[in-house]
């Protein structure tokens, strides 16, 4: 089974682009139309996907999976699966993001690099939310430093091998910061989350914001993604597509 699934990724990465950014049929990658390099990634991410479910029946279907269910969980169950293989996959998939987004990686690394010594406003976080006896962090860097926990937490994504583990980082990561808030407001809304979310993707040690953005969507199962979890990862996709259209220079959205 892992030597199937990282044969799938070897065949999409062939399929995309080799170590020389060719493709397996010697064109250049990157002289491919947008559409069809992302069609190239989209396919390969839905690859993995698909050997997941099919896995996860396996191991059912050898009478295993309910037994380890009972005993660790399901997420502890799809994280040891995942452990088997995705360690090997996530490194190609990341090449392949890389090469098929390499102008939204730039525009997004601009963008994060100019917001962090903006004023927290520009990015939608009120005045109370980022106070510091009694007076207002004056860039979002300085912000960062109320809310350094779930900051260092979200940063830690990289690291991270399988995507339950990034789920769950992500969760511990979001509930850090709204910990901060206690005591800044009466109750904290998703027109706040959503600015302390992109505070903390703006500002953390984290080098592929939107890779990491990426396998939460497209690599996360339905198994994962769901109540609080889904909702997690929906609203790091409102911040990331924010900091995917906002005009740093005009302080507005495009």
């Amino acid at each position: 089974g892992v030597a199937e699934a990282r044969g799938a990724g070897e065949e999409a990465e062939a399929r995309g682009a080799g170590e020389d950014g060719l493709r397996g049929d010697g064109a250049p990658y990157n002289a491919l139309p947008l559409a069809e390099r992302s069609q190239i990634l989209a396919e390969a991410a839905a690859e993995v996907v698909i050997f997941e479910a099919e896995a996860l029946d396996a191991v059912y279907a050898a009478g295993r999976g309910e037994a380890v269910e009972q005993a660790v969980g399901m997420f502890e169950l799809l994280r040891r699966m995942q452990s088997a293989y995705l360690p090997q996959i996530l490194p190609m998939l990341r090449r392949l993001h890389g090469r098929a987004c390499a102008s939204e990686v730039v525009a997004l690394g601009h963008t994060r690099q100019q917001l962090r010594m903006q004023h927290p406003e520009v990015i939608g976080l009120r005045e109370a939310l980022v106070a510091t006896a009694e007076l207002p962090a004056a860039t979002n860097v300085e912000a960062s430093w109320i809310y350094h926990k779930g900051v260092d937490a979200l940063g830690e994504l990289g690291a991270l091998t399988t995507v339950v583990e990034k789920v769950l980082t992500l969760a511990a990561a979001t509930e850090k910061l709204v910990v901060e808030t206690h005591g800044r407001c009466d109750e904290l809304s998703a027109d706040d989350l959503v600015p302390l979310v992109t505070l903390a993707l703006v500002t953390c040690r984290l080098e592929a914001v939107g890779f990491e953005a990426f396998v939460l969507t497209e690599l996360c199962s339905d198994l994962l993604a769901t109540g609080k979890e889904a909702y997690l990862i929906c609203t790091l996709q409102v911040a990331l597509g924010f900091l995917q259209a906002v005009d740093v220079g005009g302080h507005t959205g495009t």
